[in-house]
């Protein structure tokens, strides 16, 4: 969408005026003046990342796939682009979990799981981030190093910012700990403890926005294939690659939910309060998402009757 909106305004000129405002709402610009701008932003900064990547996970895998130079390279290319663009397609048989890659490329599922984290929580929360590092390193290098002890230390981090990030940081932590912990001695057997939890990451990561596997599904316990349900239903930020409701939405419900147990009038957050149309739009983005699932669920079941809508596998027994 941003590609196709960059061409639009490049060689069209000025789109019209409707179109203008919902691209500035998409990317996130500031104004119509700066939209060119941002979106050329936009490219730069998902090509420097995608970039980064590419080279880590060069070095992971040189010299251990039987691949020549440029067989790396594309590799590296290719699944740099695809994860953090949360695709979850690999030129691998069986995805990741191809045994050229399964064992001791911990660095791999580390770097495709944050390239997945980073496509996932959306470009105005990279751009956050970034302009309060960039802020943060300038006033520690003047305060540290230009000796000046009056810098003023600005929160220059939104409240959307805040509220992807913990949420992220929640479900990666608790999806972690849980797949590990139901997966220690079940799918993740034979492998080292520094590997269980490097898949257990992973698991948690690749569920909520990419499709990347590494362990079959067939092989997870069931608390894990439910725990990795709802992690596929909130999904990851808006204005992102990421499906799902969203966390933003999911965090704005959950919130709304806690002040109605507590029997309080308003819905507050960091000392901040949440406006009714942000509550009423995330309600009905998670009600409306959950019937079409469930008329999803239904059709299949009526165009397969054969398939179980339960969560439990029995594989085929074999033959006498």
């Amino acid at each position: 969408m941003t590609l196709t909106s960059f061409f639009a305004m490049f060689f069209m000129g000025n789109t019209s005026l409707y179109n203008q405002l919902v691209v500035r709402d998409m990317v996130s610009s500031q104004s119509l003046s700066s939209l060119l701008s941002t979106l050329l932003y936009i490219l730069g900064f998902t090509l420097v990342i995608e970039a980064a990547g590419m080279g880590v996970i060069f070095l992971s895998i040189h010299g251990t796939m039987g691949m020549d130079i440029e067989e790396e390279l594309a590799f590296s290319a290719f699944h740099s682009i695809s994860a953090f663009c949360n695709a979850g397609f690999s030129t691998l048989y069986g995805n990741l979990g191809n045994e050229l890659v399964l064992h001791n490329h911990n660095l791999l599922y580390i770097t495709i799981s944050f390239l997945v984290i980073l496509g996932g929580i959306g470009f105005p929360i990279l751009v956050n981030l970034y302009e309060t590092v960039s802020y943060e390193s300038k006033r520690l290098y003047h305060r540290y190093v230009k000796k000046n002890k009056r810098t003023i230390r600005k929160i220059l981090y939104n409240l959307n910012t805040r509220i992807v990030l913990i949420m992220t940081a929640i479900l990666l932590v608790t999806g972690t700990v849980a797949i590990v912990v139901f997966e220690w001695n079940h799918a993740f057997a034979g492998m080292t403890a520094t590997e269980k939890w490097v898949q257990g990451f992973f698991n948690a990561t690749c569920p909520r926005t990419a499709g990347f596997s590494s362990v079959g599904m067939t092989t997870f316990s069931v608390q894990t294939l439910l725990l990795m349900v709802v992690l596929m239903m909130i999904g990851g930020g808006t204005q992102s690659t990421a499906g799902g409701v969203k966390v933003n939405v999911f965090a704005v419900v959950m919130l709304n939910l806690r002040a109605i147990l507590i029997g309080a009038d308003k819905v507050n957050i960091f000392n901040r309060e949440l406006s009714h149309d942000s509550i009423r739009r995330s309600n009905a983005t998670l009600i409306l998402y959950l019937l079409i699932v469930f008329a999803g669920i239904f059709g299949l079941s009526i165009l397969e009757p054969q398939a179980s809508v339960c969560l439990l596998y029995t594989s085929p027994r074999p033959r006498d």
